[in-house]
């Protein structure tokens, strides 16, 4: 009975092992008396973080979570411990349900013993800054890539590698790390490891720009890539800066180097461009590269098969200028006609383009995400060379096919990553409460999933566009019909980020 008893009788500050094992411990130390009397290691006291997913159901009650851990493979606990971050990103993505972290757990997300350190963490890389390092393995670059779990992650394969090197990058995706931690956490939450990795990032970022053989490094430019896509963590408060110019400095001076034939460089070409034809859009102007040469190459990195939409919705925003040149009150009448033939002769065929378009069939999926895409651009190909919107049957029409996309994929296929601007375009073009709903609730679900900042940015903007539009229907459905939402955004002084 006693030793029943004593089987059952859980220490709270006794050694982890017979923590681990459910006996009562008799906390001698440096070594307790059990694990002397067994001759077996005793793990030692103290603070231990354990690594959990804590997504799935059965971890929602501490019973079951000391159940599992009681119940796990030694040997999958020693490998967790001397795992890279790129070892334990492996591990993690086994599970069926991402990782997510609740507010009131810690950020730390390694499971160390006392004294025990990983044992291939970078070169002058503290413990501290190796628990944001994970977090960006297992956690953040995974939200922002489309690559399934049984595929490469570029941003894992890539990225993470080159942050073992002292620069820019290493800070940079510490301070991602950091600032998606503060939206799981709250605001307050690692503020000053926040500004210190800001800090850090830029430092040595404008060391490596000036330097001649560093400016134009693959390090560098996911350095300055990883800047602008940090805006998705940011809230609305702070101060945005346009890395995507950097960007477009830096593979300026690459063309032609011979770094743009491997993977790691086609990836960041692909990134910039995915991100430079979106912040197209919402500018308003020609992207800030012409990409039409890229796309010439074995595939694409980011976005895979569907890379050739990119293309076609990167010639529609070329027609911006045209059409507001044309919009403006010129002198020379005969110019302006040749200029809007030009546009709409070339809409024409970028609308012939769209149709004829297949997407992949081998995915559902990514055939959804195309056609989501397609029928998004037709929208916004309407708008352009015809200043029309819902509710225009053509606009309608296309607006409910790419939403019908959007509904078949699942939440947690890793594509939602890039179904920001397809949700945003139709969703701003609907009429139907049954679809505003929809697409109020699914960028709901996105950032509970995902916590980031900027999908609660292009809800509000796309609430303001329905407010809008509605009230000019009270003038006539003419009226709501030239509504366009970027001009709406504009006008508000909104900035959302559809990439």
């Amino acid at each position: 009975m006693s030793s029943t008893r004593a089987k059952w009788t859980r220490s709270r500050t006794g050694c982890w092992t017979c923590r681990k094992a459910g006996y009562k411990c008799d906390e001698t130390r440096p070594e307790c008396g059990r694990c002397k009397r067994l001759s077996i290691t005793c793990s030692g006291y103290g603070n231990r973080v354990i690594w959990r997913d804590t997504a799935t159901v059965e971890s929602g009650t501490r019973k079951r979570k000391r159940k599992t851990a009681s119940e796990a493979s030694p040997g999958i606990s020693e490998e967790r411990q001397s795992a890279t971050p790129s070892a334990l990103s492996t591990i993690s993505s086994s599970n069926d349900s991402p990782i997510s972290l609740r507010s009131h757990e810690t950020s730390i997300v390694l499971t160390l013993s006392p004294g025990r350190t990983p044992s291939d963490i970078p070169p002058g890389m503290g413990l501290e800054d190796y628990q944001f390092l994970h977090h960006w393995t297992t956690v953040v670059s995974p939200i922002l890539s489309v690559a399934s779990k049984t595929e490469h992650n570029p941003f894992r394969e890539h990225l993470t590698p080159m942050t073992y090197n002292i620069g820019p990058l290493r800070y940079t995706v510490l301070f991602c790390a950091a600032k998606h931690l503060s939206a799981l956490h709250g605001q307050q939450y690692g503020g000053k490891q926040i500004l210190r990795y800001q800090n850090l990032a830029l430092r040595h970022l404008n060391e490596a720009l000036g330097n001649s053989n560093e400016a134009t490094s693959d390090s560098t430019l996911a350095s300055v890539l990883l800047m602008q896509l940090s805006t998705l963590f940011a809230s609305d408060e702070e101060p945005r800066a346009d890395h995507l110019n950097g960007a477009k400095w830096i593979i300026t001076k690459r063309r032609g180097l011979s770094s743009l034939s491997d993977s790691c460089g086609r990836f960041l070409e692909s990134l910039f461009r995915y991100h430079d034809v979106m912040s197209s859009i919402t500018r308003g102007e020609s992207p800030l590269l012409d990409h039409q040469d890229d796309l010439n190459v074995d595939g694409d990195e980011f976005l895979g098969d569907i890379a050739p939409l990119l293309e076609i919705i990167s010639h529609i925003s070329m027609l911006q200028p045209r059409k507001q040149v044309v919009d403006q009150d010129l002198d020379d009448i005969g110019h302006e006609d040749l200029i809007e033939s030009v546009r709409l002769a070339k809409g024409m065929e970028l609308e012939t383009q769209l149709k004829d378009w297949t997407g992949p069939s081998d995915d559902p999926d990514w055939l959804n995400l195309a056609e989501a895409f397609r029928h998004a651009a037709f929208i916004y190909l309407y708008r352009v060379i015809y200043n029309i919107g819902a509710p225009h049957p053509l606009t309608l029409q296309h607006a409910k096919c790419c939403l019908d996309a959007v509904r078949l994929t699942p939440l947690m296929s890793p594509l939602v990553s890039v179904h920001v601007w397809p949700i945003f375009t139709a969703g701003c073009e609907s009429i139907d409460p049954w679809d505003r709903a929809f697409c109020r609730q699914r960028l709901q679900d996105m950032f509970h999933k995902r916590k980031l900042l900027s999908l609660l940015r292009v809800q509000r903007a796309m609430e303001d566009v329905w407010s809008r539009k509605d009230q000019e229907a009270l003038h006539g459905a003419d009226q709501v019909c030239r509504v366009d939402c970027i001009a709406v955004l504009k006008q508000k002084g909104r900035e959302v980020e559809l990439g």
